[in-house]
């Protein structure tokens, strides 16, 4: 079992919210090892729309998204986005839970160098759900071929959908996939490299 790692958690939001929720659980619960570590990284703050689809409630409104899960689950906040590859220095494995395609390939070509980086990248929308792991299978010219062509972002929700007052539970069962899938690794458990499902 991986004992000493140091955790970044890139987004709180619909996916990454809901992520650290299970892992906070699991922890609690004597399935992560002390030596584990978990900085969340967003520079978002939270919207009353939120609310809907991402672990928030009211009174977190305005808050700092990375800020609350700190200060919820007991883990390090970093308030800002990450945008260069230097925010990766010192940790050994990346989970991205935002859907930003500069990001991913940021991270896609950050771990291309550092073979030792383990990563997890968790995309959701609506009932869509697609997972995407470290994997000899997963090198960067596939990686990079995933992304689409423009870098407009998106959400875990259809807007069309929101608007209606029609929530999804994708990005919750991502949330769910994802820890099962983190455990896997500290357990020392190969994942596969795609996980890919509509619901």
């Amino acid at each position: 079992m991986k004992t000493n790692l140091k955790v970044m958690v890139i987004g709180a939001g619909g996916n990454g919210s809901f992520f650290l929720k299970h892992i906070h659980r699991l922890i609690r619960k004597g399935q992560i090892p002390d030596g584990v570590s978990f900085t969340v990284f967003d520079g978002d703050d939270v919207e009353k729309k939120n609310t809907a689809y991402q672990d928030y409630e009211t009174k977190d409104i305005l808050e700092n998204k990375a800020k609350v899960m700190s200060v919820r689950y007991d883990m390090l906040a970093k308030t800002h986005y990450v945008k260069d590859a230097k925010d990766f220095a010192g940790f050994d494995t990346i989970i991205c839970c935002v859907d930003n395609k500069d990001f991913r390939e940021l991270m896609f070509r950050y771990a291309d160098k550092h073979p030792n980086v383990y990563w997890i990248d968790v995309r959701a929308e609506g009932q869509s759900v697609v997972i995407y792991t470290r994997n000899k299978k997963n090198i960067l010219d596939v990686m990079l071929k995933t992304l689409p062509k423009e870098s407009k972002g998106t959400s875990c929700q259809r807007e069309y959908e929101l608007s209606n007052g029609i929530v999804q539970m994708g990005n919750q069962i991502a949330a769910v996939i994802t820890a099962q899938y983190f455990l896997n690794y500290i357990r020392e458990e190969e994942n596969p490299p795609v996980f890919n499902h509509m619901f």
